[in-house]
């Protein structure tokens, strides 16, 4: 049961988006933009992982959402290079779908995530 002022708020920001012209953004449309940035920026690479290792989460905050990976979620581990270089980082299992298909893709070929409709 909503209340009035939940009421006026959500009324409020829907008029805004509608001056706006804009539709609210999904969290995957937003996540597949973090991964776009943190791929162009280097703290992802390109490359696929030399070791995945998949289990449920331990509490570990995932490289991509930056949100704890509960136990009840499915955790990957991926392990990037060899040696002294070598890196690890925590990631959901979904957040690893959209890494895989961003790093997979020639540049600018993934399609945005459309916004949910209404």
């Amino acid at each position: 049961m909503m209340t009035r002022d939940g009421e006026l708020r959500r009324a409020r920001g829907r008029k805004s988006r509608e001056r706006s012209g804009t539709a609210p953004r999904s969290e995957e449309a937003v996540l597949q933009d973090r991964v776009r940035q943190l791929l162009a920026e280097g703290e992802l690479p390109k490359e696929p992982a030399t070791r995945i290792i998949a289990g449920f989460g331990d509490g570990a905050v995932c490289f991509v959402c930056e949100r704890p990976v509960q136990s009840s979620d499915v955790a990957y581990q991926l392990s990037f290079g060899a040696g002294a270089g070598a890196r690890s980082v925590v990631m959901h299992y979904s957040c690893f779908i959209l890494w895989d298909r961003e790093r997979a893709a020639p540049t600018g070929d993934t399609p945005p995530v459309q916004p949910p409709t209404e």
